[in-house]
């Protein structure tokens, strides 16, 4: 029984929002001497992205060598995150194409100026997608600690390529 939300009278809590889900009863019967609407809870959206797998997300921290694509950085130890090069949002999936492991959590270091589209060549080095772009065309630019950043392709199964894609299935 939820007591932050009580209704004086029956008359109210059967016009709440939490009212007309259906299942939903009143019960006027609580010691607190409220009367309460206990909703059944809400069915999972099917079209609510919930993140990467674990499977998803070995896949693609193995492919990047456990560090970030931007500057070559081992993650280990540190904060970090795998970063949606075309946001939820816009219709990016969490799949090894559209993932990248880059140091910060949100707002932070990488991920947080890639997420603010603060520099535009983030989007230059494919890091940020926009929503007309498919992750499986664009490549992304690599970097390590040793050398220049390459140019490559992410496919779905974890792996980079050097050359683009022939054809991509819709």
């Amino acid at each position: 029984m939820n007591h932050k939300k009580g209704y004086l009278t029956a008359a109210e809590a059967a016009r709440s929002k939490a009212a007309q889900v259906p299942g939903a009863t009143i019960d006027e019967n609580c010691r607190c001497g409220l009367v309460h609407v206990d909703a059944p809870a809400a069915p999972p959206d099917p079209n609510r992205n919930s993140g990467p797998s674990l499977a998803v997300r070995a896949l693609v921290l193995a492919r990047d060598g456990w560090a970030c694509v931007c500057c070559g950085t081992s993650v280990i130890g540190q904060h970090y995150s795998l970063g949606h090069r075309l946001r939820a949002g816009q219709g990016g999936k969490p799949v090894p194409s559209n993932l990248i492991t880059l140091l910060g959590l949100g707002g932070e270091l990488h991920h947080g100026r890639i997420d603010s589209r603060r520099d535009p060549s983030d989007e230059a080095k494919g890091y940020s997608l926009r929503s007309y772009q498919n992750p499986l065309l664009v490549p992304v630019t690599v970097f390590s600690p040793h050398g220049p950043g390459m140019t490559l392709w992410l496919d779905d199964s974890g792996r980079y390529l050097t050359t683009a894609p022939d054809e991509v299935a819709a």
